[in-house]
């Protein structure tokens, strides 16, 4: 139930209802990073919803391709008390502090797992961004520095030609004296 119970995987389900797909095509038909489509695709595996098989096609290159298994939920009183206890909110990931037995209380380790998922998600590509930023930022230094180099080199030439410039005039004025 907690499978279905996302908008997302149901697209997902509805997408592979018409047939098989490779993550790179769910994933642009969904309008959807890789990531968060793994995740949700995971979430379905475990239901036993999707299931999913490598490919090599003609490329060389391995693709993952998820398919819909067959599945039919009758939903009754008896199914929701039945599977209650493994349902987990999903809208809000809060640290929950449950009251045990014994008066102490304790954080319940399936928040703090899902709550560093999510967070890695949201950071990785910030950091990234932070590091490819950086790199361009090297380069462009690199490249004006390249550019000052050049520039130097260029106004060593045009001396050059200049010194080779005055001494052709000088030559040229000697040789209208000997003629």
């Amino acid at each position: 139930m907690e499978a279905l119970s996302n908008s997302h995987r149901l697209r997902i389900i509805s997408i592979l209802s018409n047939g098989k797909q490779y993550v790179s095509q769910l994933a642009r038909e969904l309008d959807m990073s890789r990531p968060l489509l793994y995740l949700h695709l995971q979430k379905l595996e475990e239901a036993n919803i999707v299931s999913s098989d490598m490919k090599l096609p003609e490329s060389g290159k391995a693709a993952k391709y998820y398919m819909l298994n067959s599945f039919e939920l009758q939903l009754n009183e008896e199914l929701i008390s039945k599977l209650e206890p493994t349902l987990t909110l999903k809208k809000i990931r809060k640290w929950r502090i449950k009251s045990m037995s014994n008066g102490a209380t304790g954080v319940n380790i399936g928040d703090i797992v899902s709550t560093i998922i999510i967070l890695g998600f949201m950071v990785i590509p910030i950091i990234l961004i932070v590091l490819f930023y950086k790199a361009y930022k090297k380069n462009g230094e690199r490249a004006e520095e390249r550019l000052s180099i050049e520039k130097q080199q260029t106004l060593n030439l045009q001396k050059q030609v200049d010194e080779l410039n005055k001494r052709v005039g000088k030559i040229e004025s000697l040789l209208k004296e000997v003629d």
